[in-house]
């Protein structure tokens, strides 16, 4: 009989540990949402865009971003002429670079850890123009 209980007493250790490493049945709830260490948080990420939502020719922000990217689609009035496209791209940039965890650089762009494309468009979706800053380049390069 003490075997039994022995046996029975190891199944229940065994099951509420396998339990416990999965999370104990709370589906995740607990769990923190996973970024990479260049990434912005949530809050950083919403302060960005709202930055950049609050210039009045901005219609539409959109970023999305990995460890070692980060992306930025710009939707703005038809006003906006390439030379303003451009000030708004440079300043998701410097906005981004200094809310998160990329290299700090002050009033040039510079040298990071981050590759950022920035696109501005109109509402019908035609390009005003692109860039890209390589994470090792100082500037961005528009197309």
């Amino acid at each position: 009989m003490n075997t039994k209980r022995l046996v029975a007493l190891t199944i229940l250790v065994i099951a509420i540990a396998a339990a416990s490493a999965c999370g104990g049945g709370n589906n995740g709830a607990d769990a923190v949402p996973t970024r990479g260490p260049t990434e912005l948080d949530e809050v950083q990420e919403r302060r960005s865009i709202r930055d950049l939502t609050d210039e009045g020719e901005v219609l539409e922000a959109t970023m999305t971003q990995t460890a070692t990217t980060a992306s930025l689609e710009l939707v703005v009035v038809g006003e906006v002429l390439e030379e303003r496209a451009k000030e708004l791209g440079s300043k998701f940039v410097r906005t981004v670079k200094q809310r998160g965890p990329d290299r700090q650089t002050g009033l040039t762009i510079g040298i990071g850890n981050v590759d950022y494309t920035i696109t501005v468009k109109y509402s019908d979706d035609t390009q005003v123009v692109r860039g890209i800053k390589a994470r090792n380049a100082n500037s961005i390069a528009w197309k």
